[in-house]
C-alpha cells in the first residue's frame, strides 16, 4: 500500500479537508507543459515514458505521480512507498511550486514542508496487520 498525497488548489485559510467550504471550486495548478518541464527539472532520473504517470524510483523509496490526461493539470496524486527520504522529493515540489497538498492519511493540509506524520500513521497501521 502507498501513502497518498494530493496536490490541488486549496483555499488559503484551511488546515484540513474538513475546512474546505462546500462552494469552493479549485482552479487548475498549471499547464501540462509546465508540469512536465518542472518534473524533468526536479527529477531528471524519473521514468517519463507515460507522462500522466511519472515514476521516481530511488534506493529506499519510490513515488508515482499521477496527473490525469488533460492539458491543464488540476491535481497531482503522489503514491509514496518506502522510507522518509521520500520527504525530500515531496518538499522539492512544495518549494518549487508553492502548491499545498493534502495528506490522505491525516486529512491535514501540507503547507510548506512534509513532516511525515501521515507516513508514520500509515506505516504503523500496516505494521499492526
Amino acid at each position: 500500500m502507498s501513502w497518498d498525497i494530493f496536490f490541488q488548489d486549496l483555499p488559503n485559510n484551511i488546515n484540513s479537508l474538513n475546512e474546505i467550504p462546500n462552494d469552493f471550486i479549485p482552479k487548475d495548478l498549471c499547464s501540462r507543459e509546465y508540469y512536465i518541464k518542472m518534473m524533468k527539472e526536479l527529477f531528471p532520473n524519473a521514468d517519463f515514458s507515460e507522462l500522466s504517470w511519472i515514476r521516481l524510483h530511488e534506493s529506499t523509496f519510490s513515488i508515482e505521480f499521477s496527473s490525469g490526461n488533460k492539458d491543464k493539470i488540476d491535481y497531482v496524486t503522489l503514491h509514496v512507498r518506502g522510507d522518509n527520504k521520500s520527504f525530500e522529493a515531496i518538499n522539492k515540489i512544495l518549494s518549487y511550486t508553492n502548491w499545498r497538498a493534502i495528506d490522505s492519511t491525516s486529512g491535514e493540509v501540507i503547507h510548506k514542508e512534509v513532516s511525515g506524520e501521515g507516513l508514520k500513521i500509515h506505516n504503523s497501521f500496516f505494521e499492526k496487520k
